[in-house]
């Protein structure tokens, strides 16, 4: 098998890994993947009013970027009768799936004279299926949607064979992240300030860029002043607010400086993730000329510097990380060659790639997050024809999570969400003997042996687990998120 063609087997697998990921991942990662997008784009389908919709609608400081082409895939599956909201939150995956497989083909073609041919097939099979990828790629996120489109910009960018309109191209698609995730803007100033210092890219090439990122930008406000109904400039609305004096960011929460040194260890898990980091290191000491240097590491540091700090933030980058990862492995290859170091990288890259591959199959398989909307899903799947008295713990309730915003998107008019302070306040009353009565409830809840033992007292019957009891298992390993807070689903029969 020529290198050809072990990378159209490679291509093919990762189109079937990534479709897969994309129907499995139902639901959202965090709460604004669904709130700040979704939900939005019901203000203009007819879905929802704006006392619907969190805080940010009316503040006006979210782009409508998102929630804009999120509205235009949704009236075409409503015009092609696809109008479940499961299927079509599982085509927007889908659709993000076959365009991060673009973006990460072409920027491998692109980044590959880099990578010596050795190593080459390594670096194509971390850049589609380091364990993590998959599965944030085909989010219709902003820190997604974000990365791919900034990854597509590097990549056209480095082939090596000028195209016409390419800078053009390459500042729309700058423009286009920035409209996505305000951040990424970072990640712009970085490639730029390698483009002028280190490149010394043409002024006339500059200028054409920088022309296509403003008009960009420009077509973001259209938008806004569309989607608001008024004329809005949300990058700016979004500045002001969280760089005042209050500092309105810290109120979500904030965290020591060099804790994103801690999640890049931890969260690929420590193994994998210890690699990263001293990747990182390697290449900045030994290739500080980089553009990926020059790209990655202004973008860590500028967030490490900002008081609130989210795991979620770093996701624009982690395309990069294969690169980096083959990239260090060449420089260090002179040590790592010797022949007495065969055997042990044998019996040390053994554990990783099981590790990675037990990392693909979980997150391939099971929905995001906690799975709050595998909840919804089984009971959209089995109850459809049926009145549901659903009757939720506090915390636990898969429609409204918060106990303050529902997620009106997936809201059923046959279910009714009754929520109670604990297992121990649950009482025969709740019960209503001419609906199906659910009962759905965090696993802390069961941590009072007491109130527990109602459970196995009155043969509930557990329906569904939000996510896998074996994945459960996994996690008390890898501890990606807190068991404590997968949700149960029982049928009440008293």
């Amino acid at each position: 098998m020529n290198i050809s063609s072990i990378q159209k087997t490679i291509l093919s697998l990762a189109v079937v890994v990534y479709i897969i990921t994309a129907i499995n991942s139902k639901g959202y990662y965090h709460a604004d993947e669904q709130y700040q997008i979704i939900e939005f784009a019901g203000i203009k389908l007819g879905t929802h009013t704006p006392h619907d919709l969190a805080w940010e609608y009316t503040s006006s400081i979210r782009s409508a970027t998102m929630p804009t082409i999120c509205y235009g895939l949704f009236s075409v599956f409503n015009l092609l009768h696809l109008t479940d909201p499961y299927t079509q939150t599982a085509l927007l995956r889908i659709v993000m799936a076959l365009l991060s497989l673009l973006a990460i083909h072409l920027f491998v073609r692109s980044s590959s004279s880099s990578i010596l041919p050795p190593y080459r097939t390594v670096y194509l099979l971390l850049s589609f299926f380091l364990w993590f990828i998959p599965f944030l790629n085909v989010r219709f996120s902003s820190e997604s949607l974000s990365g791919i489109s900034f990854l597509l910009a590097i990549a056209l960018f480095q082939f090596q064979k000028e195209k016409k309109y390419q800078f053009i191209f390459v500042g729309a698609l700058l423009g286009f992240s920035f409209l996505c995730r305000f951040q990424s803007g970072f990640l712009s100033l970085g490639f730029l300030a390698w483009m002028v210092l280190i490149n010394e890219t043409e002024l006339k090439k500059l200028i054409q860029l920088l022309a296509a990122l403003a008009a960009m930008v420009l077509l973001g406000i259209a938008i806004d002043t569309w989607f608001y109904q008024k004329l809005v400039c949300s990058f700016y609305n979004y500045w002001s607010l969280f760089s005042t004096t209050d500092d309105a960011a810290s109120s979500f929460g904030i965290l020591p400086w060099y804790y994103y040194i801690w999640y890049l260890i931890k969260l690929p898990f420590f193994p994998i993730g210890v690699l990263i980091v001293s990747s990182i290191v390697v290449i900045i000491v030994r290739q500080p000329k980089s553009l990926v240097v020059w790209i990655v590491v202004p973008f860590i540091i500028i967030h490490s510097i900002i008081h609130h700090k989210e795991e979620r933030f770093l996701f624009p980058i982690i395309n990069f990380l294969p690169l980096i990862l083959v990239m260090a492995y060449q420089e260090m290859k002179s040590i790592f060659s010797h022949p007495s170091l065969h055997y042990p990288k044998l019996f040390l890259a053994l554990p990783l790639v099981l590790i990675n591959i037990t990392g693909l199959i979980a997150m391939g398989t099971k929905a995001a997050g906690v799975g709050r909307i595998d909840i919804t899903h089984y009971i959209h799947q089995h109850y459809q024809d049926k009145e549901v008295n659903l009757i939720s713990c506090q915390w636990s309730s898969p429609y409204n999570p918060w106990q303050s915003l529902p997620t009106k998107y997936y809201q059923e008019k046959n279910v009714h969400d009754i929520q109670i302070k604990s297992l121990c306040s649950f009482n025969d009353s709740l019960v209503d003997n001419n609906k199906v009565n659910l009962l759905v409830l965090r696993k802390a809840e069961k941590s009072n042996s007491e109130c527990a033992k109602w459970i196995d007292k009155n043969h509930l019957v557990m329906l569904r687990q939000s996510v896998p009891e074996w994945m459960e298992k996994v996690n008390g390993y890898y501890k990606g998120l807190e068991n404590d807070d997968i949700l149960e689903l029982y049928l009440i029969n008293l």
